[in-house]
């Protein structure tokens, strides 16, 4: 069930992704990663050390903060993949089972497309680069009021 975020306990606008999971405030770190995250554009992916990178932290941390994400699908976690392309760690599963299955599902729904088993072509990958660019509108979007960046 997909519930609204209480007011002030979030940053407005994110959903709260599944009750199972604890209900607590994002930290500094999380609300920097799950902005990074949200610039990942539909049809793409990104590497979990390229989020690293941009929020300047490790691709460990990165995995661990989107296993604990509660505001999916508005923050898109499932776009995030290994450096290898590989697209496991869907909610802490890696290797052929049925959340990666999913995982890859999205995205194939989303537009990316696959190269073998569970890898994510090369020319659907998000650079550094694409999601400061795509922040930078959506920034400069928020502040004239335009939500259709």
């Amino acid at each position: 069930m997909v519930a609204k975020a209480q007011a002030g306990a979030t940053e407005p606008g994110l959903l709260l992704h599944c009750q199972a999971k604890e209900a607590r405030s994002p930290t500094a770190f999380e609300k920097r990663l799950y902005s990074v995250c949200k610039a990942i554009p539909k049809g793409k992916v990104a590497t979990y050390g390229t989020l690293a990178a941009l929020t300047k932290s490790s691709p460990r941390a990165v995995g661990q903060a989107l296993k604990r994400n509660p505001f999916a699908p508005e923050v898109p976690c499932h776009r995030v993949v290994a450096s290898t392309l590989k697209i496991g760690g869907f909610q802490g599963d890696w290797g052929d089972t049925l959340k990666v299955r999913n995982k890859q599902k999205m995205l194939e729904a989303e537009g990316v497309r696959f190269q073998g088993s569970q890898l994510a072509d090369r020319a659907f990958v998000a650079t550094a680069e694409d999601l400061r660019s795509h922040q930078q509108k959506a920034s400069a979007a928020a502040s004239t009021g335009n939500s259709c960046a």
